[in-house]
């Protein structure tokens, strides 16, 4: 679940609410902030942020073009 919210300040702030699958609350994070109207916001930190809380970790990386792939793990390239 993912919440912006406006201080007196007209600040806005971009925080996540990490929930279980009971939808309890595991953790509150406050991801981005900055001026209402050019606050920065990186999807890819806050999935990062996230996995890292579950302690989820990369096995592989795949590219897919057309009916191409290529595997990072088989090429034995480093996951990024």
């Amino acid at each position: 679940m993912v919440f912006t919210a406006t201080l007196a300040k007209a600040i806005e702030v971009l925080a996540v609410l990490l929930l279980d699958i009971r939808h309890l609350l595991i953790e509150f994070a406050e991801m981005f902030r900055g001026p209402i109207d050019s606050t920065s916001v990186y999807p890819h930190e806050v999935v990062k942020d996230a996995l890292a809380l579950v302690e989820v970790s990369k096995l592989d990386l795949v590219i897919v073009a057309g009916m191409d792939t290529v595997s990072f793990a088989e090429q034995g390239l480093p996951l990024i």
